[in-house]
């Protein structure tokens, strides 16, 4: 469970955590993708309990864009503008 990072249900949310900043780590947290990551997840203390919404968008600003939409408005907006197959 939790990629060997707990060893029951009553440990997973620790573990699900624990595996999530490992991944960070692994990514570079002075990176910016590692740093997009901890924000997304929130990993950072001003950022754990915060909407997801507003972590994606504080993740979006790192490298400098703004979030898009669901991703079935993505899917719809994309799907309306390419070629249709013959």
């Amino acid at each position: 469970m939790a990629g060997g990072f707990c060893d029951g249900s009553d440990d997973a949310p620790a573990g699900i955590e624990a595996l999530l900043k490992e991944a960070v780590r692994r990514l570079g947290e002075r990176d910016l993708l590692g740093q997009a990551a901890a924000h997304t997840f929130g990993l950072l203390p001003d950022r754990r309990g915060a909407p997801a919404h507003d972590r994606r968008k504080v993740a979006a600003a790192v490298y400098g864009v703004t979030p898009s939409g669901s991703a079935s408005t993505r899917n719809r907006r994309s799907s309306s503008s390419s070629p249709r197959p013959y």
